[in-house]
């Protein structure tokens, strides 16, 4: 089942700074949609090799700080 605490606990890492080790929970294949129609990196990616290298890399590389990310609302349905 997943609850408010599993989800907490698997984007904790990206609270604390340690991408990482979000992304060990993260499936090779992941399907993943940026949207947007002006942003640069909006698009369909198709593993996590692709999210990490073409988005979040080129992003993190042209900021002046780290990204601070806080988890404020988790949604969970049972065992969906």
């Amino acid at each position: 089942m997943v609850t408010v605490e599993f989800v907490k606990k698997t984007f904790a890492p990206l609270e604390e700074g340690d991408p990482p080790s979000f992304f060990a929970h993260v499936a090779d294949n992941i399907s993943w949609t940026v949207t947007g129609s002006e942003d640069p990196f909006a698009g369909h990616y198709n593993s996590k090799v692709d999210i990490i290298t073409k988005t979040l890399k080129r992003i993190t590389d042209c900021m002046a700080t780290p990204i601070q990310r806080k988890v404020t609302n988790v949604l969970t349905c049972g065992d969906c």
